[in-house]
């Protein structure tokens, strides 16, 4: 499994726009590089989640927390052993749990995930997603703002 995030150095900024339309009638949530996460969940959620700095350290959050409770499921569960689970937000993607040679290790390993100036990164993750069809052979990208599920399939037959 793949679980991937935005990576917003690599955004492009056309989407500023898009942004600044679905912050039109939020409340701004103030949250600088510096601050914690906030002990509780914000009241006005929508507004949170508009700030960028907040929502980076949300999916960091989250990222973190999926690769402990995935440790956790390793050492406990013996279901788990055959599983592989990829984190894949800024940079190389991250591996946890796939044996020395496997097709997503061999793939992550192989490949320069480094950016240039003759290169465009990896930004949007309903964009980025599509690296790992030839793997995955059925993809299923979820947009969180339309509640939307969007399922792929690498030989467009299902």
């Amino acid at each position: 499994m793949v679980l991937g995030f935005d990576n917003y150095e690599h955004v492009p900024s056309a989407k500023v726009m898009t942004q600044a339309k679905r912050r039109k009638h939020k409340v701004n949530y103030e949250c600088a590089e510096t601050s914690c996460l906030p002990s509780k969940i914000p009241e006005d959620w929508g507004s949170a989640m508009a700030n960028r700095t907040f929502k980076v350290k949300v999916v960091c959050k989250v990222l973190e927390a999926t690769a402990t409770w995935f440790g956790q499921k390793l050492k406990e569960d013996p279901l788990y052993a055959n599983l592989s689970l990829v984190l894949d937000h800024r940079g190389v993607p991250s591996v946890l749990h796939a044996g020395s040679s496997s097709p997503v290790r061999d793939f992550v390993d192989s490949r320069d995930w480094s950016t240039t100036e003759h290169t465009v990164g990896r930004g949007e993750c309903d964009i980025k997603a599509y690296t790992w069809m030839h793997i995955a052979k059925c993809l299923c990208i979820v947009c969180r703002r339309r509640l939307s599920a969007f399922v792929a399939s690498a030989d467009f037959t299902a």
